[in-house]
């Protein structure tokens, strides 16, 4: 609001003949308002933006029960124990392990590829989650209004 009253012409006929004028002088100044405690208001709208970069928003339970077992090992036995992946190989196939596609016995190359696309998957879904919130706006009615 940059004049108040009815008639904002600084005319010098209206000064003191009871009419609505103004004395501002410049196009801005600033208002102070008193607010109430905001428990009083009756509603409160609060505006913003949220963005949030997730891994979570896509499907990430690909693996069946028994690829997720057979992860879970090779990393155990590679990380833990130091286990070449040749000498995982032999451990899965000596338990009685078959690889999930062609139910055969596994080479060294599946332990390897298991292994590697593995601590991608999970390096992937363990990703940070990035919040920001932008543009916040609040509206209090009765006094936001001019």
């Amino acid at each position: 609001m940059f004049f108040s009253g009815t008639n904002t012409t600084l005319n010098p006929t209206n000064i003191g003949v009871g009419k609505d004028y103004s004395t501002v002088t410049e196009k801005s100044k600033n208002v102070v308002k008193k607010i109430k405690p905001l428990s009083e208001y009756d509603e409160i709208l609060l505006y913003l933006k949220v963005s949030i970069t997730t891994p979570r928003l896509t499907k990430i339970h690909h693996y069946t029960k028994e690829q997720k077992r057979v992860f879970k090992i090779v990393k155990h036995l590679r990380e833990y124990h130091n286990y070449s992946f040749v000498r995982i190989k032999d451990f899965l196939n000596e338990n009685n392990f078959k690889t999930t596609r062609t139910k055969k016995e596994f080479k060294s190359q599946d332990v390897y590829s298991i292994y590697k696309k593995g601590l991608i998957r999970e390096k992937r879904i363990d990703r940070k989650i990035e919040t920001k919130i932008e543009r916040l706006i609040c509206i209090i009615p009765g006094l936001n209004e001019d």
